[in-house]
């Protein structure tokens, strides 16, 4: 869904990041990994490093996870905090605010939208041990994300939390963390990737609320914002870490490496190439020898020429054709620059 906002010239804007927001999205990703595909990779080596013990708990609550990641954000603040200070704010909080949190994504899972009853909750083996037991189900839940953040995201925290805090540290402004945001006459329009027929959601925000920009490893090729109201309101946006987005974008071939291979990409020119690499040839000779007439082989020889595979001079009454010294060369150069062998 896309979203304009306009902001009050005294609305605070901040950068933070969160661990557990972080724990909570890799989860998702890998419960939905085919939705985020650079994430393949990761996925695969997060499942492998997993013992059969934490793959039955990854699975057993994959239920909050696998449609949209939770957010918790009652639990952890947008502010500056350690993964030790998400697990201990976890095991500490309020058990109905916990079960309320749960609760509501469960409604969005199941399209209801708004907060509802616990008793009226749809049904499901995970949803009626929270309304059994709330302070249990949190327990049970923390002591697996600290089971999991240790085994799959501990290792490579310290190289993901230096991207974070080079992103959180460069202070972007709001239309600058991606490119899937705009700003025009002061009013941000948020326009995640994919088509959708659901119509805009218009939010102006007052000099007291704030916006958090959240970079993430784990949010590409999706931006997601979140819109939370208590005494003020609250919108987050979570970002793409600028190096992911740069990987997620397919690479732009070589202008020339591209008119070579597209010239050459054809078996009428082919054969002209493998002839000229004997000798130079005039135009009849090899239409002659291709058995093509002398038009066509003309159309296939301006190609290659404009391409630079080959050169010609007049001898006579005949244009004869000649593989230009280097060519092939230059192709192979540029195909080495282009993938780094």
């Amino acid at each position: 869904m896309a979203m304009r906002v306009r902001l009050a010239a005294e609305t605070e804007v901040r950068h933070c990041y969160s661990p557990g927001q972080e724990v909570l999205r890799s989860l998702h990703v890998l419960q939905a990994v085919k939705r985020h595909p650079l994430h393949v990779s990761w996925a695969l080596r997060t499942r492998a490093r997993m013992s059969s013990a934490l793959k039955r708990q990854a699975d057993r609550f994959a239920f909050w996870s696998k449609d949209r990641p939770l957010a918790l954000r009652q639990v952890w603040l947008e502010r500056p905090a350690t993964w030790a200070d998400d697990l201990a704010a976890l095991r500490r909080a309020p058990a109905q605010d916990f079960a309320e949190e749960l609760a509501h994504a469960a409604l969005l899972r199941n399209g209801l939208g708004d907060r509802l009853a616990l008793s009226r909750l749809p049904d499901h083996p995970q949803l009626r041990a929270l309304i059994k037991d709330p302070a249990g189900f949190r327990d049970g839940f923390a002591d697996f994300l600290d089971d999991y953040w240790n085994v799959c995201l501990a290792p490579q925290w310290p190289g993901m939390q230096a991207r974070l805090d080079q992103a959180v540290a460069a202070g972007l402004p709001l239309d600058r963390v991606s490119p899937h945001i705009t700003c025009n006459n002061g009013e941000y329009l948020m326009r995640p990737p994919g088509k959708t027929d659901r119509p805009e959601l218009r939010l102006a925000l007052a000099g007291d609320d704030s916006v958090v920009l959240m970079p993430s490893h784990f949010v590409w090729p999706e931006l997601v914002a979140l819109a939370q109201r208590q005494e003020r309101q609250t919108l987050t946006i979570i970002y793409s870490l600028p190096q992911v987005h740069e990987e997620g974008q397919p690479p732009s071939p070589p202008f020339e490496v591209l008119r070579f291979l597209r010239s050459a990409g054809d078996p009428t020119r082919l054969q002209i190439l493998q002839l000229l690499a004997e000798r130079p040839r005039s135009t009849q000779e090899l239409a002659g020898l291709i058995k093509l007439t002398d038009a066509a082989i003309s159309k296939h020889l301006k190609l290659l020429l404009e391409a630079g595979w080959v050169d010609c001079h007049r001898q006579s009454y005949y244009v004869y054709y000649r593989l230009r010294p280097g060519a092939q060369h230059e192709l192979g150069r540029g195909l080495t620059q282009l993938l780094g062998q």
